[in-house]
């Protein structure tokens, strides 16, 4: 092999060297004993576990709340799989948050964020609907155009629901003014 050759096909195996080693690469959610039994078991479980963490963070918060699509709520602690048909609040993510049966949105939303390495100095845990508890900016209707991966907040403005923050979403997509959580 001449000379010229050898330094071609060096610097060709050095380029590729530095691709898979400079580029980072995205990697699966990794499993830990943080989930209960119940879900371990179920397809949401597999699901989760297929997701792909990326650099895209808006990108992954969303994939991981879609590996969840179709969850149940359980009736109790030990019926978290999901595939259940209880009414009770019972869920994964109140489980991993500590909070029982209480309502859960803002709890998922949390707990999306963790699984997608979404740091608590970027997104807070929170258990309430609120874009304070979450420590992220609200912006009123018509005053910013939501992204993949924003929050969006719901006040249903009904006695039923007496708290001005009723509900919080992940925004999957944006077409128009359209928006899909």
């Amino acid at each position: 092999m001449t000379k010229n050759k050898w330094h071609s096909l060096l610097a060709a195996t050095l380029t590729l060297l530095m691709l898979f080693v400079f580029i980072p690469q995205a990697q699966a959610i990794k499993a830990n004993n943080d989930y209960s039994e119940s879900y371990k078991s179920n397809k949401y479980y597999t699901n989760l576990m297929n997701v792909l963490i990326s650099e895209n963070q808006r990108d992954t918060i969303v994939n991981v709340a879609l590996s969840q699509l179709e969850y149940h709520e359980g009736s109790n602690n030990n019926d978290l799989s999901g595939c259940s048909t209880g009414l009770n609040n019972y869920t994964e993510y109140n489980y991993w948050f500590e909070k029982g049966s209480a309502g859960w949105p803002a709890t998922f939303v949390s707990w999306c964020a963790r699984q997608a390495k979404i740091g608590t100095d970027i997104i807070k845990n929170a258990s309430y609907s609120k874009p304070d508890e979450f420590g992220i900016a609200f912006y009123e209707r018509g005053s910013y155009t939501p992204m993949c991966g924003d929050f969006i907040f719901f006040d249903w403005k009904s006695p039923n629901y007496p708290d001005p923050w009723d509900l919080v979403g992940i925004v999957e997509s944006v077409n128009g003014n359209q928006v899909t959580f």
